[in-house]
């Protein structure tokens, strides 16, 4: 089911990791850091317990000022 959410994470352009331990970053799913075993590490093996995900299909849904923007895929409003 877990790997079913993943799929439907990447039907969307941006994504958010919530992450206690390294910050908010906010991604485009086309990012080298947006994989299976990432997602599974996070959401399933730990349990949400450091953080999850959370997909945005447009950057004006952001209204999180803790998130940041990654800096390999560089999202913006370009």
């Amino acid at each position: 089911m877990a790997i079913k959410m993943f799929a439907e994470i990447l039907k969307y352009e941006y994504v958010i990791v919530y992450d206690s331990a390294n910050g908010n970053k906010l991604h485009k799913t086309s990012c080298s850091y947006i994989t299976k075993k990432n997602y599974e590490l996070k959401v399933i093996i730990n349990q949400e317990k450091n953080g999850y995900y959370r997909p945005l299909e447009h950057l004006e849904e952001l209204n999180d000022t803790s998130v940041r923007p990654c800096k390999v895929c560089k999202p913006n409003h370009g």
